[in-house]
């Protein structure tokens, strides 16, 4: 039941941010900006949602389940190295375009309905 849960929370988050970076200039240039300026909030936003989708859904049953969980544990991951802070991330964040971001935007659409399409094969 809780991987039904978590396939359209992630799918339907990465919908609708897919769908606003290919959508809204203004969406993407604030987030670069947001990236730039704010990335120890962001990790910490990262880590809150892989650290409650690991503690709750330690799933190794099936492909969706082992997807869910991968994907916490990418979050934890992601957000624990955006808190280091380090000068890699920043130079890292320093290149990301306008254009890099709505190319980004169409691949989050196509995994966000993939895991649609895994919420409904359960």
């Amino acid at each position: 039941m809780e991987t039904i849960f978590f396939l359209k929370f992630y799918g339907s988050f990465m919908l609708i941010f897919g769908l606003t970076f290919c959508i809204s200039k203004e969406f993407r240039l604030g987030m670069i900006e947001l990236q730039k300026s704010n990335v120890i909030i962001l990790g910490m936003f990262s880590l809150l949602v892989g650290l409650t989708t690991v503690i709750s859904h330690n799933l190794y049953d099936g492909p969706w389940q082992i997807c869910i969980t991968v994907l916490g544990y990418l979050s934890v991951f992601k957000g624990f190295v955006r808190i280091l802070n380090h000068p890699k991330i920043q130079e890292r964040n320093s290149r990301i375009t306008e254009k890099s971001t709505k190319i980004g935007g169409f691949f989050i659409i196509l995994f966000g309905l993939i895991l649609w399409y895994g919420a409904t094969t359960i």
